[in-house]
């Protein structure tokens, strides 16, 4: 009795934990996470990088450029000795006057050259005219078949010796020239039309265009009823043909037939005249005439345009008496294209000086480069007959006292440098 008793108290001591008031709130169950206040550096260090770009970053596009090689050469006079050593060099496999190893020197300049220019002094007005010297000049028309075999391009003939024959040696000359498969010709035209027809060679896409223009003829005049024309500086022509050319063209080179002969520094007429050639947007001015060299520079147009001005190339080849007749040169530069931008400009001018020989015979004519003008040359150099030598220490001051040396050959300062710039 009493086990049963103990066993029903531990049963009713039991149960008030075990049974749940009907009005007992539930317990309260928190749902949304506790407020976490962050810094900026810690926000910034918790926020995962971007995920890699699917777009490749931009290619930087450089510019290529296409380049010309352009050669000028200067006084091509052909005194007598020269096309009677010509005819003497002459073999069976050559044409009647063979004036080629005159030129030797210079061959590989001229061929590889992209365009090349020359100032041809001397009519070639056929034989029947008669072949002559100064002060009327006729020379044997192989030569210019000799000069299109060198490389040579472009042949000028507005000089002061194109009307030397009159009217039927020039109408010659410029009907040869012309006939002459890949040479242009300028400076000659058949009548005023003509001459207003401007010159263009293109190369690689770019288009080059030739003007021409000389102060005289010497005196000398043509019949007044010929249609022949002589392109005479007039500066209302010039300025009207460069602005025609810069239309129809890339690149405007002036060929002019100016200055005094045997000064070293251009005249105050040239200087003008080049200032306004350079005013009416020419890219070069390729000038002869002085038969000795003058300075090279670079002049600013109107515009703010870059004009290359060459006053004087002096000669290439001459039998004239003075030692400084003998010095001359090759102007070469680049005519250059930004193939993105579509500039074209001027770049690399040099200046590659040579000398002309002949012996106390005026034979043994030969061009030299002047870095291989050696003393043995000098002395024996046919000007001494006239008491003028033609040293290559006289050659060389004339050279350095007259053109920029940003112009000219590291070895003119550096004899010792035997690699060509």
């Amino acid at each position: 009795m009493k086990k049963l008793f103990t066993l029903l108290l531990s049963i009713l001591l039991l149960l008030p934990a075990c049974t749940v008031s009907p009005t007992t709130a539930k317990p309260e169950i928190k749902t949304t996470a506790p407020t976490i206040t962050l810094t900026k550096q810690e926000l910034t260090e918790q926020i995962p990088p971007p995920p890699p770009s699917s777009t490749e970053p931009p290619i930087e596009v450089k510019p290529s450029y296409t380049r010309i090689s352009f050669l000028a050469a200067g006084d091509n006079v052909i005194h007598p000795c020269i096309y009677k050593e010509a005819k003497q060099r002459a073999t069976k496999d050559s044409r009647e006057y063979n004036f080629l190893p005159v030129y030797e020197s210079i061959a590989q300049y001229v061929k590889n050259a992209d365009i090349a220019f020359i100032n041809q002094e001397t009519l070639m007005g056929g034989e029947e005219l008669g072949y002559s010297g100064y002060p009327r000049f006729n020379s044997p028309q192989d030569l210019a078949l000799d000069l299109k075999d060198l490389g040579f391009d472009v042949i000028n003939i507005a000089n002061n010796h194109m009307c030397d024959k009159g009217e039927k040696g020039l109408k010659a000359t410029i009907e040869f020239l012309s006939s002459i498969e890949d040479i242009t010709l300028i400076g000659g035209h058949l009548n005023e039309a003509d001459f207003d027809n401007i010159r263009i060679v293109e190369k690689s896409g770019i288009k080059i265009a030739f003007l021409s223009y000389t102060y005289g003829t010497n005196g000398l005049s043509l019949p007044k009823n010929t249609e022949l024309f002589v392109p005479y500086i007039d500066e209302e022509a010039i300025s009207r043909q460069i602005s025609k050319a810069k239309e129809i063209s890339d690149v405007v080179l002036v060929s002019i037939h100016w200055g005094e002969e045997n000064h070293f520094d251009p005249s105050a007429e040239q200087i003008s005249l080049s200032q306004k050639i350079a005013d009416w947007g020419a890219d070069a001015i390729i000038g002869h005439h002085p038969h000795v060299i003058q300075p090279i520079k670079w002049l600013e147009g109107k515009n703010g345009n870059k004009t290359l001005c060459i006053y004087s190339l002096g000669n290439l080849i001459s039998a004239m008496n003075n030692g400084y007749n003998m010095l001359g040169g090759l102007m070469t530069f680049e005519i250059v294209r930004n193939d993105l931008t579509g500039e074209i400009f001027i770049d690399s001018p040099l200046f590659i000086p040579t000398a002309f020989y002949y012996a106390d015979s005026w034979f043994q004519t030969k061009l030299h480069l002047l870095r291989d003008y050696d003393q043995e040359l000098s002395l024996t150099h046919g000007s001494r007959k006239h008491g003028k030598l033609a040293t290559r220490k006289d050659m060389e001051k004339y050279l350095t006292d007259t053109i920029d040396p940003q112009f000219l050959p590291l070895w003119v300062y550096n004899p010792e440098d035997v690699i060509e710039q």
